[in-house]
């Protein structure tokens, strides 16, 4: 078997409601229900990186398909891991979680391990770690932030990983969104109103 994988499923109680928080709530790149025309068939996939998706399929449809009996799902079965660049960054999307609805198990904090990560929970218990961790950076990443810290002032490199915290966040810069015509979403919107959001 070649380490490859290609899709994660997260079985779910309400099609529905998973979709809005993955799209509406996190942001997630998705083409909406397909499959609704086939019997258990009803499916969303979310883009999550190149070569990668994550898809919500109702647990009665993934029982019917294996030939397993649905059971008590369980929590700490397993956590998917989302990676960012810094602690900033996780403060970020452990706020854009809880305000789409998700249940916060660990808030972030320091780890044993130094890094920084909290824990939360989307609508049917799965459980996400959200987590900077240096040793896993990208080799250019980690060049880029030694050079910033060796040659330009520290408001700069706060400033850089401020600005891709927001575009990893929304897919864009919000603050162009009125120069280029782009209509905000209601999420933007509403980021655009808290101080400090522009910067």
């Amino acid at each position: 078997m070649k380490p490859r994988l290609s899709v994660i499923t997260l079985c779910v109680d309400d099609l529905e409601r998973s979709l809005r928080f993955y799209r509406d709530g996190l942001g997630l790149q998705t083409e909406g229900i397909v499959g609704r025309e086939f019997e258990h068939g009803a499916v969303a996939f979310f883009d999550l990186q190149p070569g990668l998706k994550l898809a919500i399929w109702p647990r009665a449809s993934l029982a019917h398909d294996s030939g397993l009996a649905t059971g008590a799902p369980s929590a700490t079965e397993c956590s998917l891991g989302h990676n960012v660049f810094s602690r900033a960054e996780v403060d970020a999307v452990m706020e854009q979680a809880k305000r789409a609805g998700a249940t916060i198990v660990k808030p972030a904090q320091d780890t044993f391990w130094g890094g920084y990560a909290g824990y939360f929970q989307d609508p049917d218990g799965h459980l996400w770690e959200v987590v900077w961790n240096p040793q896993l950076l990208p080799d250019a990443y980690v060049v880029a932030e030694q050079l910033y810290r060796e040659f330009a002032p520290p408001v700069n490199l706060d400033f850089e990983l401020r600005h891709k915290a927001i575009i990893d966040r929304f897919g864009r810069y919000p603050h162009r969104n009125e120069v280029l015509g782009r209509a905000s979403t209601p999420e933007e919107i509403e980021f655009l109103k808290q101080p400090g959001s522009s910067f």
